[in-house]
């Protein structure tokens, strides 16, 4: 008996990658922390796999509209202090391209421990530096009454915890990807 295999189409495919880390993005970015009912946001590790799955610029350039356009519809109703967009978001936008870039980095180098400690240590620091003081020093809130190094230290925690979580679930998926993929290459050569 003969199956036939039936694939996707490559546009399909990246649409459907496009499709599922936006869900992921939807139903993490109202708020920023771990609550009983929300995820932590995932915007920096949804850029990361943007950059590493879909590393055409084109998908990065959506993603970051939409996720200004879900923080106009989330965010207000989140916060206590008055939200509108400012210029904290041109560090914001910095940082995603920051981890969209490592992304696609790592699409083309094989992930060694110590490649993905340097480069996840990079990623971590570089977004979480940027993104914030972004915001402490152009978003207009009253942040005055604290130093900047009290304004990083009381933000740290919650995006540490939360994005070295979910990168370390993205690089177990990278390596069991690439594990697959290699072993599926493999049994195909074999069966040929």
């Amino acid at each position: 008996m003969y199956i036939k295999k039936t694939s996707l189409t490559p546009h399909v495919k990246q649409l459907t990658i496009f499709l599922f880390l936006l869900i992921v993005m939807i139903a993490t970015r109202g708020t920023h922390l771990l609550t009983s009912i929300a995820l932590p946001d995932a915007s920096f590790i949804v850029m990361l796999a943007l950059g590493f799955l879909l590393n055409n610029i084109r998908w990065f350039i959506f993603a970051l509209l939409l996720s200004v356009g879900i923080d106009l519809y989330m965010i207000p109703t989140t916060i206590n202090e008055p939200y509108n967009l400012n210029l904290g978001y041109i560090g914001l936008t910095l940082a995603y391209a920051i981890a969209w870039f490592i992304g696609k980095y790592f699409a083309n180098t094989p992930i060694s421990n110590s490649s993905v400690i340097k480069y996840s240590a990079l990623y971590l620091s570089a977004t979480y530096l940027i993104s914030t003081l972004s915001f402490y020093y152009f978003s207009g809130w009253n942040v005055s009454s604290q130093s900047v190094l009290s304004f990083l230290g009381s933000h740290i925690n919650d995006f540490m915890i939360s994005n070295i979580s979910y990168l370390i679930i993205f690089i177990i998926g990278i390596k069991v990807y690439r594990s697959m993929t290699r072993n599926s290459a493999a049994l195909t050569i074999k069966s040929i």
